[in-house]
C-alpha cells in the first residue's frame, strides 16, 4: 500500500519535470508496479522479508525527497525564466514601440522633405524666372538710359546750335534754354511785335530766319510755338478779341514765317496760351514785359524711346 502512496506521490511531483525525466519515472512507476504484484504474492508467504521492504521503501522515499528537491529547483528555475520572459517581452514591446514611433517620425520628416524639396525646385524656378525677368529688365535699362544719354547730347548739341544761330540777339530780346529734355527759345515780344499787334518786325524776322536755319534741318524733331500775354485783359470787336486771339495769332504768324524759311510744317504745331502761363508771376511793367513772349519749344523724337518702352 505504501508503495502505491509512493508511485502516486511521484506521479503527482514529477508532473512538471522534463519530458526525460518523467519517461524515467514512468519506467520506475512500471517497476514499482511488478514489484507490488510480487509483494501482494509473496505478502502472505514472505512476511520476514517486510522490514527488507520497509527499508526499501526508506531508500525511495529518501529518493523522493531528493526529485523532490530537485522539481521545486526546477520550478523554481522555471519561475525565474518565465520573469525574465515577461522583462524581455516588456522591453521588446517597448522596444517595438519606439521603433514604431521613430518610423513615424522618419515618415513624416521624410514627407516634409519631399514637400520642401517641391517648394525649393518651385522657388528655384521662380528665381531663375525672376533672374531672367531683371537681367532682361537691366538691359532694356541700359537701352534706355543710352537712348537717353544719347538724346541728352541730342539736345545740348541742339541747344548750341540755336543758341550760335542767334548771337547776334541779346538776352533781353530772347533767351536759349534747356528744359525737361528740350529746347526753349523765349523771344520777348518787343523782338517780334508791336504792342497788341500780330505782324512780325524786321529784327523779329532776321532772328526767325536765323533760327530756321538750324531748325530747316532738324528732321527728327517736334516744334511747338506758343504765344503768351500779359494779364491786361482788354475786348474789341476787330481781330484781335481779346488775350486768346492774340496769342493765337502770334503763334501762327511765328509757325507761317518758319515754314517760310524751310521748316517742315509736318512738325510744326502754333498754340496760344493767353495769360494763363506766365514767366513772371508779380505784376510790375517789368514781369509783364517778361509774360509777352513767344516760346519756341524744340522736342527730340521719343520715337525709338517709345518703341523700346513698348517690346517686351
Amino acid at each position: 500500500m505504501k508503495k502505491i502512496i509512493v508511485i502516486v506521490a511521484m506521479t503527482v511531483l514529477f508532473s512538471c519535470v522534463s519530458k526525460k525525466k518523467w519517461d524515467a519515472l514512468n519506467r520506475d512507476k512500471s517497476s514499482l508496479e511488478v514489484d507490488k504484484a510480487d509483494c501482494n504474492d509473496l505478502l502472505k508467504a514472505e512476511q520476514e522479508k517486510n522490514a527488507s521492504l520497509n527499508s526499501e521503501n526508506g531508500n525511495i522515499v529518501t529518493k523522493l525527497s531528493e526529485l523532490s528537491e530537485k522539481n521545486l529547483i526546477t520550478e523554481n528555475d522555471l519561475k525565474q525564466l518565465k520573469e525574465q520572459y515577461q522583462i524581455l517581452s516588456q522591453v521588446s514591446n517597448s522596444d517595438a514601440k519606439k521603433l514604431k514611433e521613430e518610423m513615424e517620425k522618419a515618415q513624416k520628416l521624410r514627407a516634409s522633405l519631399e514637400q520642401n524639396t517641391l517648394e525649393l525646385e518651385s522657388k528655384s524656378k521662380a528665381l531663375q524666372s525672376a533672374e531672367t525677368t531683371l537681367e532682361q529688365r537691366e538691359k532694356r535699362m541700359k537701352e534706355l538710359e543710352g537712348i537717353l544719354e544719347e538724346q541728352k547730347k541730342a539736345v545740348e548739341k541742339l541747344r548750341s546750335k540755336v543758341a550760335n544761330s542767334l548771337l547776334n540777339f541779346s538776352s533781353d530780346e530772347l533767351q536759349v534754354n534747356v528744359k525737361d529734355g528740350k529746347v526753349y527759345v523765349s523771344m520777348a515780344e518787343n523782338l517780334l511785335f508791336k504792342s497788341g499787334q500780330y505782324t512780325i518786325d524786321a529784327k523779329g524776322l532776321k532772328a526767325l530766319s536765323d533760327l530756321s536755319v538750324v531748325l530747316s534741318k532738324q528732321t527728327d524733331v517736334d516744334i511747338v510755338v506758343e504765344g503768351h500775354t500779359d494779364n491786361v485783359a482788354f475786348t474789341s470787336p476787330n481781330i484781335p478779341k481779346d488775350n486768346w486771339d492774340l496769342s493765337v495769332l502770334r503763334s501762327t504768324t511765328v509757325v507761317r514765317e518758319l515754314q517760310k524759311n524751310g521748316v517742315n510744317p509736318k512738325v510744326l504745331v502754333p498754340s496760344g496760351r493767353s495769360q494763363y502761363l506766365p514767366k513772371a508771376s508779380g505784376n510790375t511793367v517789368q514781369d509783364k514785359a517778361l509774360n509777352r513772349r513767344i516760346e519756341i519749344i524744340i522736342s527730340p523724337s521719343l520715337a525709338e524711346l517709345y518703341k523700346l518702352l513698348e517690346s517686351k
